[in-house]
């Protein structure tokens, strides 16, 4: 089906009532009309492209005067249940980049260095939550390789870690649906083996991320 093209905030305005559309939405202004003629508009796209691409999609504003949302596909599958605005989706590797803001925020705030390893500020932490394997060089068997990784090699994809195995993941989840898998978890699990020592080849790795 034909997906319907985006509307331009000129056209919103034309429309409603008041005829600015940041003012309404800012001092709430109108709000009741303004909030039905938005979705108006985007609910017809969200359906198109959760068609198109079989996936489900929700977007959402709020501020002191007007709390939005639309959604479209589903939330359970096997059920057939329909997504709702309300309805929590994981967000997945979209969190790399508030991960990667936060790093450069203590960078520029002088917390840590860019050039400084994972280890020295993963390990201590190590030490209070993990006394049996109180380091990553005991958590990766004695390869002291894994000291070497820096801030700024794991930010780039660049530390030569492993990723977990998304299929034993797969698996676990669905045997185990209420259960969660911890970072120290994926760190005791993931294959310890390189590929290519830190700073040498960019491979992509989510267990990097998680030790930032």
């Amino acid at each position: 089906s034909e997906i319907p093209q985006p509307v331009k905030q000129d056209q919103i305005e034309a429309s409603a009532e008041p005829k600015d559309l940041k003012t309404a939405m800012l001092e709430g202004k109108g709000t009741g009309n303004l909030t039905a003629l938005i979705l108006s508009k985007v609910q017809p796209t969200l359906e198109a492209y959760s068609h198109l691409f079989n996936t489900s999609f929700s977007v959402g504003y709020k501020n002191l005067n007007a709390d939005l949302g639309a959604a479209a596909g589903v939330q359970d599958r096997v059920k057939g249940t329909r997504l709702t605005p309300g309805d929590l989706i994981p967000s997945g590797s979209v969190t790399k980049t508030y991960t990667a803001t936060g790093i450069m925020q203590m960078v520029d705030d002088g917390r840590i260095g860019l050039n400084d390893t994972i280890a020295e500020h993963v390990d201590p932490l190590l030490r209070r939550i993990n006394p049996s394997k109180p380091s990553l060089e005991a958590i990766w068997a004695g390869d002291d390789t894994v000291n070497k990784m820096t801030i700024s090699q794991v930010l780039q994809m660049r530390g030569g870690l492993n990723d977990y195995d998304d299929s034993a993941l797969k698996a676990f989840t669905l045997a185990n649906p209420n259960k969660d898998v911890t970072p120290l978890d994926f760190l005791n699990q993931v294959n310890k083996t390189w590929v290519c020592l830190p700073g040498t080849c960019g491979a992509y790795s989510s267990i990097g991320y998680m030790l930032l």
